[in-house]
């Protein structure tokens, strides 16, 4: 095993003993809450259970050598990080901002299910109805339109928490890394009268570095702001804990 693999599995047990962490204090606290406040403590403990699949997902493909997979990967936590900063970044409206992300949740599992019935036929009827009741409760919610994630981010000011750096500009980043860019100038040359295919030039030592970095820092961004949501946690003890255990593993 060379270091570097033993740094990632270490890093591996850190993001997911943090997001652990992070369900622990939430689910603590949600029996003994307001009706009000136990709707936001439930979202943040759905936002933790869901990453855990994503954090363990983007340090397996770094321990296989798969950086520019990892970064794709963090860009769900990064992108559930933003909601809730967006949800939580005006007290006045929690409520209406939950709502919109609820319907578009539901928006986008109709559109899954329909695209199942295409893929299934034999299964068709069933998931049809599945998504004709996905409609339905958006319908009961009020159809509120969610604007991109770039125009709800554009206003909102870094909260208190550890070391911000610019939340949507990580975003993009990750982005780029999912999107399939013809790069054709990276893979061919010519040599003579003939085209041939090369390796990318991209610096992967630089790539793998920060796929890393994005795949630490994205889960502390989403258990911070759960904690923002959910009104617990401590800022001081997050930026300890990045600071001492996470930053020497990735120099």
């Amino acid at each position: 095993m060379t270091d570097k693999t033993a740094d990632i599995r270490s890093l591996k047990q850190l993001t997911h003993s943090l997001i652990t962490d992070g369900l622990q204090e939430i689910r603590s606290k949600r029996p003994n809450s307001s009706i009000g406040h136990e709707k936001r403590l439930r979202t943040a403990e759905y936002f933790l259970l869901e990453a855990r699949t994503y954090v363990d997902g983007a340090w397996e493909m770094l321990m296989a050598g798969n950086a520019c997979g990892a970064i794709a990967v963090s860009r769900w936590m990064l992108e559930a990080a933003m909601n809730l900063w967006w949800v939580v970044s005006d007290g006045n409206e929690t409520e209406q901002r939950l709502t919109a992300l609820a319907g578009e949740a539901l928006r986008q599992d109709a559109n899954l299910l329909e695209g199942l019935a295409e893929l299934w036929p034999t299964q068709a009827d069933g998931l049809k109805k599945r998504a004709d009741r996905a409609r339905q409760m958006r319908d009961e919610l009020g159809r509120v339109k969610l604007d991109s994630l770039e125009v709800r981010m554009r206003d909102i000011k870094p909260p208190e928490r550890p070391d911000w750096p610019p939340l949507y500009a990580i975003y993009r980043i990750c982005c780029a890394a999912a999107h399939p860019g013809v790069k054709l100038w990276e893979r061919f040359t010519t040599v003579g009268q003939a085209t041939v295919s090369t390796e990318p030039s991209d610096n992967t030592i630089l790539t793998s570095r920060t796929a890393t970095w994005m795949a630490a820092a994205s889960a502390l961004y989403l258990v911070s702001l759960v904690h923002c949501l959910a009104k617990t946690g401590n800022a001081e003890k997050l930026k300890d804990w990045w600071n001492k255990k996470v930053v020497p593993l990735l120099e």
